[in-house]
């Protein structure tokens, strides 16, 4: 009875161990199917999203000089902090025109200090230092309240404007460098806005 039932389960955890060997198989099948999809998809809402902040942009390039220059710009700041808080610029590419001449840029840039985790945003900037466009890349804002920074009432306080900094305010913005805080999203406004200054800074100190 005894040499049965030690059968039995033998035989029970050979079973499981195929069944356990089969699925992981099939995980890995299924991942390999779907891993280039997946990021074929992620490369066009990227392009997508980089039109629509440089909307005037035919084509958008990556190079390993900007790269470099993304590289030594947070170097910089993780060793000497940076004037924007916890920021990090995580992508620059050239804007190009029709003819393929450089018209500006594409900057991403994160800031870790929203209410709910990071705020990551990506702005066209050209040459001239005019802001194209803005848009938020990823954020865990309350719905409501501060998910309100992606909308266009907000964001358009940024565009067509040329300055070197932007500023939050509560009282009402008045100069073309003020940005209306969000109500009872002052925390939201102000990482947006720490980001977005973040990528001004590095096209203006790095990139040119």
């Amino acid at each position: 009875m005894e040499n049965k039932k030690k059968d039995t389960m033998i035989k029970d955890s050979l079973i499981l161990c195929a069944i356990t060997l089969i699925a992981g198989l099939l995980l890995g099948v299924i991942y390999d199917m779907t891993k280039e999809p997946i990021a074929q998809r992620k490369i066009i809402e990227k392009q997508n999203t980089y039109r629509s902040v440089y909307e005037t942009a035919v084509s958008f390039e990556e190079s390993e000089e900007l790269a470099a220059k993304v590289s030594a710009c947070q170097s910089n700041w993780d060793a000497n902090g940076s004037e924007f808080g916890k920021v990090a610029v995580n992508e620059a590419l050239y804007a190009k025109d029709a003819d393929g001449t450089v018209i500006g840029y594409i900057v991403s840039a994160t800031s870790k200090e929203g209410y709910g985790g990071d705020v990551q945003v990506a702005m066209g900037i050209r040459l001239d230092g005019y802001i194209e466009g803005v848009s938020i890349l990823d954020m865990n804002e309350t719905v409501g309240l501060g998910a309100r920074a992606k909308e266009p009432a907000f964001l358009s306080q940024y565009m067509n404007k040329s300055v070197d900094r932007f500023l939050v305010i509560t009282t009402g913005a008045s100069a073309e460098n003020e940005i209306d805080a969000m109500t009872s999203s002052t925390i939201t406004s102000k990482a947006v806005t720490n980001a977005i200054n973040a990528a001004l800074a590095f096209v203006s100190d790095y990139a040119e």
